[in-house]
């Protein structure tokens, strides 16, 4: 709701937004699973990083699908899985702000993920917790892979961000047929 509120003073509305296309509503409801799927595929594999994104696939539609029973699951079990549902809550509030239900101008933005981090972060936690004490060794092993990969790929997209010629160079290696690479490139 804060969301809406701030969204309403900002934009003026919080439906329609009259400097770009929107797609209706019902397509964005349609749209909605890819998009929350796309995302939860960024903060598990954040592999081909990019500033601008190419539309979700069909992976992403069915990994958006997981999400969402996932979460219907965790409601009706809340008693017993409460980090869970809590951590899933909150992962499920930011995509909902920032999955296009309410228009936004660009579909896919990674710095969107940060907020999802948190919630992301706690239903890790939380799994690891639930299995620690039989498998330290096992979930130690894991931590220390999932660090080195995620420290390994952070240092790797640095070297993009170093200037915004390397960062137009980086969207159109991997999404040529997105113009807004061209055009930022050239300008």
């Amino acid at each position: 709701l804060i969301y809406i509120f701030a969204r309403s003073i900002a934009l003026g509305t919080f439906i329609d937004t009259p400097n770009y296309r929107i797609n209706s509503l019902y397509d964005r409801i349609l749209q909605l699973p890819s998009v929350i799927g796309y995302y939860l595929q960024l903060i598990i594999f954040p592999l081909n990083l990019s500033l601008v994104h190419p539309n979700p696939s069909s992976f992403s539609y069915v990994l958006g699908f997981l999400f969402l029973f996932s979460f219907i699951f965790l409601f009706i079990k809340r008693d017993k899985y409460k980090i869970d549902f809590f951590a899933f809550s909150l992962i499920f509030i930011f995509l909902i702000a920032s999955s296009n239900l309410f228009p936004l101008p660009v579909l896919i933005l990674e710095h969107r993920l940060y907020f999802l981090m948190a919630g992301f972060s706690i239903l890790i936690g939380s799994i690891a917790n639930r299995y620690v004490v039989r498998n330290k060794t096992l979930i130690y092993s894991l931590s220390t892979i999932l660090i080195i990969l995620y420290f390994t790929i952070t240092n790797l997209r640095l070297q993009v961000w170093k200037n915004s010629e390397e960062i137009w160079k980086d969207v159109i290696q991997k999404v040529p047929t997105q113009d807004i690479g061209y055009y930022n490139l050239g300008t």
